[in-house]
């Protein structure tokens, strides 16, 4: 009942130079509401609009509305193909062919991206050279969020599953793009939606895994703008199997972000390595002060015959055991006392590593002050006045 009007929106399609931006978005528009009505019976409408060059050259359209229209009709095809849809067996054929006409789309949407799969070992960089380039990417990179966007807030992640491997690089650049900041901003909040989306346990291990191969990227920026999808995920993988699996595979990944050669990315991931070591326990504590401790003494040796390149090790040694007080924000355990010490023994080395000493001392100083009485006897005579001497300034007349 509805063929006359498919047939009819294919014949007035727009030419991309003919018609005005509005014609073409309300074109997409129209077509997106024939899908939405059609159900599994669109199939065979899907599968003729991706393979058209009329759509695919829609997702680097110069105009936003465009864009957007683009990547919400790709998410209602992405809808007749998932696994909420159940179409009769005689539609079967058209679904295997709709299928594949997904998976070229989304190849072309990857490589307008210009996004190195995270999953096929290539390094990540955040945006091309090329100044035309870096325009068509940004616009492509702009359809793929819209049309995640798109199946999330309609409730649908599961029509977004069977993209997240592919097009996870184009949102973490997309994120992590300091131009345009609409952009950025609009990459960060789909990233997050992204972390906090239902999700099986194969596809969590995809998205720790392309994370991870995103965080070898020389760029900083990207590198950085991992730690708030991360941040969730931490979370979530406490509860999916294999669970050791996960949490050897995700505090690997943070230990490498707190080594990083960059002061802003280290410095972030600390929080998040505390909060790792307060969801997994004695043996995640145990785990972090060994690696605490081997990477920062042999770096303070390097440091100390004046090799600079070894101040990011030691830092990285340093911000571990910063985590590891934090845990104790209002309480002095067993293992605690040892901690500090340790601590301690780093107040003279270099900036950064001394003012994050500084930092631990003084926060440790603030939070145990009310029951500083009760948390002083847990402290033997030689750590207490170690400690009053990290948290008393110095005086010229002393």
């Amino acid at each position: 009942r509805l063929g006359w009007l498919s047939s009819l929106l294919r014949q007035l399609s727009p030419a991309s130079g003919a018609e005005t931006s509005l014609a073409q978005a309300n074109h997409l528009r129209f077509l997106a509401t024939l899908l939405a009505e059609l159900s599994w019976k669109s199939a065979p409408l899907a599968a003729e609009l991706l393979h058209s060059e009329t759509l695919r050259s829609y997702v680097t359209h110069p105009y936003k509305q465009v864009r957007e229209e683009a990547g919400a009709l790709f998410a209602l095809v992405l809808h007749t193909v998932s696994p909420c849809v159940s179409p009769p067996s005689p539609s079967a054929s058209a679904s295997v062919a709709l299928l594949q006409e997904v998976e070229s789309f989304v190849a072309h949407l990857q490589a307008e991206c210009h996004a190195v799969s995270s999953l096929s070992g290539g390094v990540l960089a955040l945006e091309p050279t090329a100044e035309a380039e870096r325009l068509t990417a940004r616009a492509a990179r702009e359809a793929a969020l819209y049309a995640l966007r798109h199946c999330l807030k309609l409730g649908r992640p599961q029509t977004a599953s069977r993209l997240l491997p592919a097009l996870l690089p184009a949102v973490l650049c997309a994120a992590a793009s300091p131009q345009p900041p609409d952009l950025s901003n609009f990459g960060k909040s789909v990233a997050v939606m992204l972390a906090q989306a239902p999700m099986e346990p194969q596809l969590f291990v995809a998205l720790v895994q392309g994370i991870g191969a995103a965080a070898n990227s020389p760029s900083w920026h990207l590198r950085g703008c991992l730690l708030p999808m991360l941040k969730l995920l931490l979370y979530r993988g406490q509860f999916l199997e294999p669970a050791k699996e996960n949490r050897d595979m995700l505090g690997a990944l943070l230990l490498q972000l707190l080594g990083d050669a960059q002061q802003e990315v280290r410095e972030a991931t600390m929080p998040l390595l505390s909060g790792f070591v307060r969801l997994h326990g004695d043996e995640a504590r145990v785990g972090v002060l060994e690696w605490a401790a081997q990477r920062a003494s042999a770096a303070q040796q390097q440091v100390a015959r004046g090799g600079g390149a070894a101040l990011a090790e030691l830092h990285a040694g340093v911000l571990a055991l910063e985590a590891l007080v934090t845990l104790a924000t209002y309480d002095v355990p067993l293992w605690l006392p040892a901690v500090l010490e340790r601590l301690a023994s780093f107040a003279n080395a270099p900036q950064p590593v001394k003012a994050s000493v500084i930092r631990t001392f003084a926060d440790f100083r603030r939070t145990h002050q009310d029951n500083w009485p009760e948390h002083r006897q847990r402290l033997t005579l030689a750590q207490q006045e170690l400690l009053a001497d990290m948290v008393v300034a110095p005086s010229f007349y002393a």
